[in-house]
């Protein structure tokens, strides 16, 4: 074949444009994901949104103390000792008993006075003689104190006191 033949193939040749094209998209999209992983930093850390999460459970400042809600029973002498999971709860969840305590406690001296003699209740059915009354209360600890070993309370508020004997 001559230099002029029309029969002659030509190798194919893109365009400068649509090379430009195959070769922005990828980074077009690279760029856009960086953006998108990289936005939570951008935003207050209250500021919490599904997918793209900054983690403020963790990434917020919190307070060194812990308000916790339990039941304790009572003796006659005056000490106290925390009452199991199945008496506060009627479960073995400790979960669960934490919950409830918590939930009527938020919900007021009335709703947490129901749940005393509940739980009164359930004492005596156990036959815990050496229980008297029980408690319902918030302990104040400081968590930092907490794990270099002290585990006494910095603040106990009784919120609900009743007798064993009259539930």
């Amino acid at each position: 074949m001559r230099a002029g033949d029309p029969r002659r193939e030509s190798p194919p040749t893109a365009s400068i444009t649509s090379r430009w094209k195959a070769a922005l998209w990828p980074l077009i999209v690279t760029v856009v994901t960086i953006v998108a992983v990289l936005s939570p930093l951008a935003r207050t850390p209250s500021t919490d949104s599904f997918p793209l999460s900054n983690y403020p459970m963790f990434s917020n400042n919190r307070e060194p103390t812990a308000d916790i809600a339990l039941a304790v029973g009572v003796a006659p002498s005056g000490a106290t000792t925390s009452l199991s999971p199945e008496l506060i709860s009627g479960t073995v969840e400790v979960i669960v008993a934490g919950s409830i305590l918590s939930q009527a406690v938020r919900a007021g001296i009335e709703e947490a006075a129901k749940l005393c003699r509940v739980i009164a209740e359930r004492v005596s059915t156990a036959n815990r003689g050496d229980t008297t009354a029980v408690e319902i209360r918030v302990e104040r600890y400081d968590a930092v104190a907490w794990f270099a070993g002290d585990h006494t309370p910095s603040k106990i508020s009784v919120v609900a006191t009743c007798d064993v004997n009259e539930s």
